[in-house]
């Protein structure tokens, strides 16, 4: 899991990683709670693998620090 919490965490952060759609919602989210929510206005609850983006499983402050990190980039 490369260094993340659990599975859902490392699963959903891959995924923003992997799809250029989703790593740019995240890139203009101010935290994973928002990406989360522009997620479902687009109608998309979960990955493509079915982990769902707003499962208590995924770390949220995680998640955040790496949306934050695409900001420096």
């Amino acid at each position: 899991m490369n260094g993340w919490t659990n599975y859902e965490t490392w699963h959903v952060a891959a995924t923003i990683g992997n799809y250029e759609n989703l790593y740019r919602i995240a890139k203009r989210s101010s935290s994973y709670s928002n990406f989360v929510k522009r997620m479902s206005q687009f109608g998309l609850q979960s990955t493509p693998d079915g982990v769902k983006y707003s499962s208590k499983k995924v770390k949220r402050k995680e998640l955040t620090s790496l949306i934050k990190s695409f900001k420096e980039v």
